[in-house]
């Protein structure tokens, strides 16, 4: 469900109920608020008219035959179409037990009879702003996931005073730790154990001052993932505080940057040392001399060079070549 421009269609309202004069009410009213109004007499036939063509709402009445309100509900919600799509329950019931599997059935709201039909419009139109902006929430944040896993960016909140945490899909993936339903969410120290435990004292530290001093900064330390395997990452936290400046929260970034180490290890490799032996080669020669010039320099001290040449190795060359 995308937001509506005031230049699209009128909104399509589907309504659900076995009581034809019901319908007829409804599409009165619907229509002249400026609803395009679909009718079904049931369950059943409201699922043939979401698989033809998804409605922007479902005013859906509870008791109706074959197929009633709540199996009807909790079947529309099993389309990945109309995850969002707002759902209005109707009833002559007004008990607790109802209203709560009416929810439970996945309903966006809940109404009993008799119908204020004057004011249904108005109730109809606020679902549907309310639905656009759950569906652009929703959006923005499956486009939010799909940067991260295209750069390989995970992300990760933490409030200033507490160990529980928040994860994006990516940094799930990143720790090599896929969230468990039903688990309770992730934690400070869930976090720490997959660091490298060389590097987590200090990655520990470095988080407590994020929250001490409210200053931001970034690290880099190794990931321990469950099979062994390491992964290189590099942390960006900045610390959010309020107008007293009291740290509120941190919001941290975890870029894998595995493959850039490996990347610019294989680069100094190919331009440091020979590619038959792996031994220094000139270009790694002069940047150790450079280094050794600038060291004897700042000391004021001598350096000197010891020469080795080989007798005939020119045969070598000439014979098994460089």
């Amino acid at each position: 469900m995308t937001p509506r421009s005031p230049h699209d269609a009128p909104p399509v309202v589907l309504v659900v109920d076995d009581d034809q004069m019901a319908r007829f009410l409804a599409r009165q009213s619907l229509t002249q608020a400026g609803f395009c109004v679909r009718e079904a007499a049931d369950g059943e036939e409201a699922l043939a008219s979401v698989r033809e063509q998804r409605p922007d709402l479902i005013l859906l009445d509870v008791d109706m035959p074959r197929l009633d309100g709540f199996s009807a509900c909790a079947e529309v919600r099993r389309m990945p179409e109309c995850v969002n799509v707002p759902i209005l329950m109707v009833t002559g019931l007004d008990d607790t037990e109802s209203i709560d599997k009416a929810y439970s059935a996945g309903a966006t709201d809940f109404a009993t009879k008799p119908i204020n039909w004057a004011l249904l419009p108005h109730r109809l139109r606020y679902m549907l702003r309310a639905g656009s902006a759950v569906a652009e929430l929703a959006a923005t944040k499956a486009r939010l996931d799909s940067a991260q896993r295209i750069a390989s960016v995970g992300s990760w909140w933490l409030g200033s005073g507490d160990e529980q945490m928040v994860w994006s899909e990516e940094l799930y993936r990143i720790v090599g730790m896929p969230p468990a339903p039903g688990e309770r969410g992730p934690t400070l120290a869930g976090l720490l154990e997959r660091v490298h435990p060389e590097d987590r004292e200090r990655v520990a530290a470095w988080v407590e001052h994020a929250r001490q001093s409210g200053r931001g900064g970034g690290i880099r330390h190794r990931i321990v993932l469950p099979d062994a395997g390491e992964r290189q990452v590099q942390q960006q936290v900045e610390a959010v505080c309020d107008s007293a400046g009291q740290v509120l929260h941190l919001d941290a970034t975890v870029q894998d940057i595995t493959e850039r180490r490996r990347a610019e290890a294989k680069i100094r490799q190919l331009a440091y040392c020979d590619s038959l032996t792996s031994l220094p080669n000139r270009e790694s020669f002069r940047d150790r001399l450079d280094q050794a010039l600038s060291l004897a320099r700042r000391h004021a001290r001598q350096l000197a060079i010891l020469f080795l040449d080989l007798d005939d190795f020119k045969r070598v060359n000439d014979t098994l070549g460089h």
